[in-house]
């Protein structure tokens, strides 16, 4: 389970669709990008690119 200070929630199960489909599971988490920091990348075991780690910080979010 992630940390609650981390940049996702934790996941939820959770079904939006008027049918439910035997056997079909769904989980998501928000992002939230305002909580990702440089450490993020590491902590989660995600290399970084050089070129992402000088990008502005919506940049990185996106990668």
């Amino acid at each position: 389970m992630l940390d609650t200070d981390d940049f996702l929630t934790p996941p939820q199960a959770h079904w939006p669709l008027p049918q439910a489909l035997p056997g079909a599971l769904l989980h998501s988490c928000r992002f939230q990008p305002q909580k990702l920091d440089a450490q993020a990348f590491g902590r989660h075991g995600v290399d970084l690119p050089p070129n992402i780690g000088r990008a502005v910080a919506k940049r990185r979010a996106e990668f």
